[in-house]
């Protein structure tokens, strides 16, 4: 078995546990125990260099689709409310400051 396989099945047997502690929520008895061995299988998990590499291109990719959209609503008109799932993407600053653009002042 593969180092990649052994993380992702433990990983995996964590977050089913995990998924049965959380019906109970913090009355569980094994709720801390559970938590924080989730917690460090999942960082395990998510240090394998396959995951770090997948997580890097998804990310490129999601700024790639968030550029297209923008492109394309700012073609149709400079007002169109365009979700990126990205805050930190939108350059532009059409909030409230009374200047007219949101139509508050007026």
């Amino acid at each position: 078995m593969t180092r990649h396989i052994y993380f992702i099945n433990h990983f995996l047997k964590s977050k089913e546990k995990y998924d049965e502690v959380m019906r109970f929520g913090k009355y569980h008895p094994d709720y801390k125990k559970v938590m924080l061995e989730t917690r460090q299988r999942k960082r395990a998990y998510e240090m394998l260099d396959v995951v770090m590499h997948y997580k890097a291109r998804e990310m490129a990719l999601q700024h790639l689709i968030d550029e297209v959209v923008t492109k394309i609503a700012y073609a149709v008109s400079e007002h169109v409310k365009i979700e990126t799932g990205n805050p930190f993407f939108q350059t532009s600053h059409s909030g409230c400051a009374t200047g007219g653009s949101c139509n508050c002042s007026l």
